[in-house]
């Protein structure tokens, strides 16, 4: 599997969810978070002054970041992982193209012991994140759902045209309880 389709399962209220690490990389790029009083895991106050922008190519997964840690501004790239464990597995510590890596942002914690080459600072974002995580997943699954139109979602309009459900219907219906959970 390709590390940037990396996905996590984890328990939610209504079930499993899967964690597509491109939700990760928006929740990052627009920084859907609580920004103020942002630490490392070492402890050091944590600024992010520019988030850097998304990378499409091979390489760290935002380019040209800005933040300041303790005091410090420093410039350079920023890497996205479900998990600490995920820069050894990937082996970036090797790779030249992570060499500029300023912060290694993770959304769950573990244990993972610092390596020669492993970034320098290290930010869990699950506790900083301005919403429960089955929500945001959903806010990015349907963008904006105070106007949600099934019949505009592409991939809505193709279970629309099998007649052997009415997909419409289970839509309005997962909608209708999605919302009573949000208000």
């Amino acid at each position: 599997m390709n590390p940037k389709e990396s996905v996590a399962e984890i328990q939610g209220y209504y079930g499993s969810l899967h964690v597509a690490e491109q939700v990760f990389q928006q929740i990052w790029e627009r920084q859907d978070m609580v920004t103020a009083g942002l630490s490392t895991q070492s402890g050091k106050r944590l600024i992010i002054l520019h988030p850097g922008n998304l990378n499409y190519h091979e390489g760290p997964d935002f380019r040209g970041a800005t933040i300041k840690v303790g005091g410090k501004t420093i410039s350079g790239d920023i890497e996205l992982h479900l998990y600490p464990r995920d820069w050894r597995m990937h082996q970036h510590g090797r790779d030249p193209n992570y060499q500029n890596v300023i912060l290694h942002v993770t959304l769950f914690d573990g244990s993972s012991p610092m390596g020669e080459n492993d970034p320098e600072h290290h930010l869990v974002l699950l506790p900083y994140l301005k919403r429960d995580l089955e929500e945001l997943l959903m806010h990015h699954l349907f963008v904006d759902t105070t106007e949600f139109n099934p019949a505009e979602v592409p991939w809505v309009h193709t279970l629309l045209s099998d007649r052997t459900f009415d997909a419409e219907e289970q839509l309005k219906l997962f909608y209708e309880k999605a919302k009573l959970r949000w208000e």
